[in-house]
């Protein structure tokens, strides 16, 4: 029930800004709000099932630590 919970709110958010969006020709923007929805989609389903998911810190950190350098 949660997933389906999950999947209805993604597709609601999705009508209301990604569509707008592909209407307006921001293909740029659409395709980065994509990526965006596709990762935290994935975190939620993910979470939903009981999966532990790392935290993102560590990454995070790794990839700011390459930029500065």
């Amino acid at each position: 029930m949660l997933i389906f919970i999950i999947i209805l709110a993604f597709l609601v958010v999705f009508y209301f800004n990604g569509i707008p969006l592909i209407k307006k020709g921001k293909l740029k923007e659409f395709i980065l709000y994509m990526v965006i929805m596709i990762i935290c989609f994935s975190f939620s389903i993910l979470l939903s099932l009981g999966i532990k998911i790392p935290t993102q810190v560590f990454i995070i950190n790794k990839l700011l630590n390459l930029i500065i350098k």
